[in-house]
């Protein structure tokens, strides 16, 4: 079993690759929900959206504002204008310092094409390890497919062979060159 844990402040994905398919389970904005796709229900054409803040990040933003300024106003109270001007100076320098970390752009990449919409944090530290998981992710739902619909069906005739493998092509479950093997190869018909 394959998994993916991704946190972001206050919000947890975890992605967890199971037999009958992918386990997504979000928290967001003090939701839970917890989703099997099954592999029939999983694309995998990408869009990279940008990720826009959550409740909580713009209260720790106007939590450190509004600290920063209590801060800084008893220093305007005083006469010395050097000071207060240092420590209004240091007060607004903090306030920009975090919001430029608190509100750089960060992204999510979602996996669309099936019935499954599937984001995941794509953030700079976190685009390595999203891009290994959907490879692995692709090669589980490749393996699913050619055992249940290559190894294990039974077909009638080889036009319903020959049909299914066309169809495998075109979902990219298999490559042109196992198209052309399968096809060559000795095909058996099982009795139903």
């Amino acid at each position: 079993m394959t998994e993916l844990k991704q946190k972001h402040l206050g919000r947890k994905r975890n992605f967890i690759i199971e037999e009958k398919g992918l386990r997504y389970q979000r928290f967001d904005e003090g939701k839970f929900v917890d989703s099997l796709y099954k592999w029939e229900e999983i694309g995998f054409e990408e869009t990279i959206t940008s990720l826009l803040p959550s409740r909580f990040e713009y209260g720790m933003f106007f939590s450190i504002l509004l600290n920063s300024m209590m801060f800084a106003i008893p220093f305007t109270l005083d006469d010395d204008d050097t000071v207060s001007g240092i420590v209004i100076s240091l007060a607004i320098i903090i306030v920009v310092i975090f919001a430029n970390k608190l509100f750089a752009r960060k992204f999510e990449k979602t996996l669309i094409g099936g019935y499954a919409y599937i984001d995941f944090f794509y953030f700079d530290k976190h685009q390595k390890e999203v891009d290994n998981f959907i490879a692995i992710l692709k090669d589980e739902k490749i393996k699913f497919f050619k055992k249940k619909y290559l190894y294990d069906e039974e077909f009638e005739n080889i036009e319903a062979y020959h049909e299914k493998l066309k169809w495998l092509f075109e979902e990219e479950i298999i490559t042109k060159e196992e198209l052309k093997t399968f096809k060559t190869s000795n095909f058996t018909l099982t009795k139903k």
